[in-house]
C-alpha cells in the first residue's frame, strides 16, 4: 500500500504485542476504504505507520526504535521500497476476526452518513502480524491509536532466496566519500527549484547545487557546524560556515519546537545574522521549502550518503 493523499481510510489500534507478534484492530473510517486488507504489504505499512505519524513520531520510544532507524518517511512514501522490503521485516499476517459491519444509512442525509463513518458499526478486522524479529515491533504498545491513509495496492514481492531475513545490526553503514552519491544536481531551468527560489525571493544559488534524493536516515553529516549558537545569537564564524553550505545538501537534527525529527534538504539561504535558514526538500511525490531556526538545531552539516552492506561482507 501507499498513502492516499487525503483523509484517513482506516483507524488502527494496538490490541496486543507479544514478542514477534502483535494484534491490530483495523476499522474502515471512509467510504473509499473497503474492508481492511490482509496482505503482508498492508501489514508492513501499518507497523511502520507510528514511526512517521504525527501522533507518535515525536515519542523517543518510537522515533528511536529499530524500525524507525530502518524506514524513513521517504521510504514509506516509496511504494517500490515498501514492496521490496516488506518480507524482510514481516513474516506473516492473518485475520483472526472480521466484521463487515452494518450497511451505511440509506436515509438521514449527510449527518447520518457522517455519523456512521465516525462512530457506526463499520467494517473492521483483527490482524495478527508476525515480524521477522521482535525488535521490529518494539515501538508498539497496547492502546496506541492512529489513523492511516494506506490502502491495498498489490502485495510484497518475493524475498531473495540468497538474502537473510532482516535483523537489527545485520547491515553495516558506510558513509560514502562521493559527494554526489544519493544526490541529484538539477538543471539550470529545474522547475521545482526555480519555483522555490522565486516564491521566497531568494538570491540565485551557486551553479551545480546538490539535492538529496532520499530520507534523512540515508545520510550522515560527519562535520557539525552548529556548535557556537548561543542565546545571544550566532557567532560570525558559524554564520560563515553556514553560508558556505548554501547550495549544498545538509542533514540537521532539531532540538525540539516546530521541527520534528532529523531532516535533510538543500540549503537555499541563510539570514544576515545566521538565525534562520531556508531549506528545499524533496520527497516522493512532493517538494517544498521551509525555514529552520538556528537556535533550535542541535547538529547540522554537509550531508553524505550512507550505503548499507551486510555486516559480514568484507
Amino acid at each position: 500500500p501507499k498513502p492516499a493523499m487525503g483523509a484517513d481510510l482506516f483507524a488502527v489500534e494496538v490490541v496486543d504485542v507479544n514478542g514477534v507478534s502483535c494484534e491490530l484492530k483495523v476499522t474502515s473510517v471512509h467510504p473509499d476504504a473497503g474492508r481492511p486488507p490482509e496482505t503482508l504489504l498492508f501489514a508492513f505499512t501499518l507497523v511502520v505507520d507510528p514511526c512517521i505519524s504525527y501522533e507518535h513520531c515525536s515519542d523517543p520510544a518510537v522515533s528511536g526504535s529499530p524500525l524507525a532507524q530502518e524506514v524513513s518517511v521517504n521510504d514509506y512514501l516509496d511504494s517500490a521500497f515498501m514492496a521490496k522490503n516488506a518480507r524482510g521485516f514481516v513474516a506473516g499476517v492473518e485475520v483472526t476476526e472480521r466484521s463487515d459491519g452494518a450497511d451505511p444509512p440509506a436515509s438521514g442525509g449527510h449527518a447520518a452518513w457522517e455519523a456512521y463513518w465516525r462512530h457506526g458499526d463499520r467494517p473492521c478486522a483483527l490482524l495478527r502480524i508476525t515480524a521477522t524479529h521482535e525488535a521490529w515491533l518494539a515501538h508498539l504498545r497496547p492502546g496506541m491509536r492512529w489513523g492511516t491513509s494506506a490502502f491495498e495496492d498489490g502485495d510484497a514481492i518475493e524475498w531473495p532466496a540468497d538474502m537473510p531475513i532482516r535483523v537489527p545490526g545485520d547491515m553495516q553503514a558506510v558513509v560514502s566519500d562521493d559527494p554526489l552519491d544519493g544526490m541529484r544536481v538539477p538543471a539550470a531551468d529545474d522547475d521545482r527549484l526555480a519555483f522555490a527560489i522565486s516564491s521566497l525571493h531568494a538570491p540565485p544559488l551557486p551553479e551545480d547545487c546538490v539535492i538529496p534524493t532520499q530520507g534523512p536516515n540515508h545520510y550522515a553529516a560527519p562535520i557539525n557546524v552548529i556548535d557556537r549558537a548561543v542565546a545571544g545569537g550566532v557567532e560570525p564564524a558559524t554564520v560563515g560556515e553556514l553560508r558556505a553550505l548554501v547550495g549544498q545538501p545538509i542533514l540537521f537534527d532539531p532540538s525540539g519546537g516546530l521541527e520534528r525529527g532529523p531532516g535533510v534538504g538543500c540549503l537555499l539561504a541563510v539570514s544576515p545574522n545566521g538565525d534562520q535558514m531556508t531549506v528545499f526538500s524533496e520527497t516522493t511525490g512532493s517538494y517544498g521549502t521551509f525555514r529552520l531556526h538556528t537556535s533550535s538545531i542541535l547538529r547540522l552539516g554537509r550531508a553524505f550518503h550512507v550505503n548499507k552492506h551486510a555486516a559480514s561482507a568484507k
